[in-house]
């Protein structure tokens, strides 16, 4: 939609005064299929170039499948190539690529998300920190917020039951994410980004989104009120 209804989009966003936090990618830099590779790429130069007409430095995306246990070293070698071109486009015109920690991608695991970062500018090329994923993963989040301190460019909040290898997802407040920690942690090392509602449970797809986000973001608040009368408190 950022390039097909362009106009329309920032018309809206204009009217409910919502900034944009990242415009964002599902694309796979490992693919083997040559042309596939390229259109992947050829699309995230779109999306680097168009930030600056939607207001926003950064451009989420995904690093690509398979997952780290079964990625050979060829879909490393093309999800570096892929790096080694866009890394310096987007610090040419001033924006950032956030990865993010995803199920079944190079980055599901925080030692895996390290290496798609690994030998890259850090001012260009950070993290997009799916914390419930980090979770989902069995590792912990605060270790990622440690791990990734100075490169979580964007961050992914919602909730899980985590009674499935993919996560069983629910309302935020109703699983088992405990987010004061989290919260806290991102303080102390220095976070002043979003805190992206991602809501994924099946109610939102059901009923459409619009209450879903509502519910989620008071939620949300909720716990940012709570974090910040109990630091007053310290």
């Amino acid at each position: 939609m950022a390039e097909t209804r362009g106009d329309e989009v920032r018309q809206w966003l204009a009217e409910v005064n919502l900034p944009v936090s990242a415009l964002s990618l599902t694309v796979e830099y490992t693919a083997e299929d040559e042309a596939t590779w390229a259109a992947n790429v050829d699309e995230t130069l779109r999306l680097i170039r168009l930030c600056q007409a939607f207001g926003t430095r950064l451009v989420k995306t995904m690093p690509g499948r398979p997952g780290s246990a079964h990625a050979t070293d060829k879909h490393w070698a093309q999800y570096r190539r892929a790096m080694d071109l866009l890394v310096p486009e987007a610090k040419a015109v001033g924006v950032r690529l956030a990865v993010e920690t995803h199920l079944n991608h190079l980055s599901d695991s925080v030692a895996t998300a390290a290496r798609c970062l690994d030998g890259y500018d850090p001012d260009v090329l950070g993290v997009n920190l799916d914390f419930c994923n980090v979770h989902t993963c069995r590792e912990r989040a605060l270790d990622a917020i440690d791990r990734f301190r100075g490169r979580i460019f964007l961050t992914h909040v919602k909730d899980s039951l985590f009674t499935t290898e993919s996560g069983q997802y629910v309302p935020l407040g109703q699983g088992r994410m405990d987010y004061p920690p989290i919260i806290r942690r991102l303080r102390e090392v220095g976070y002043d980004g979003y805190l992206s509602v991602e809501c994924l449970y099946p109610q939102a797809k059901r009923h459409g989104p619009r209450g879903a986000v509502a519910r989620d973001r008071r939620v949300l608040q909720t716990l940012l009120a709570a974090c910040e009368q109990s630091h007053a408190h310290e």
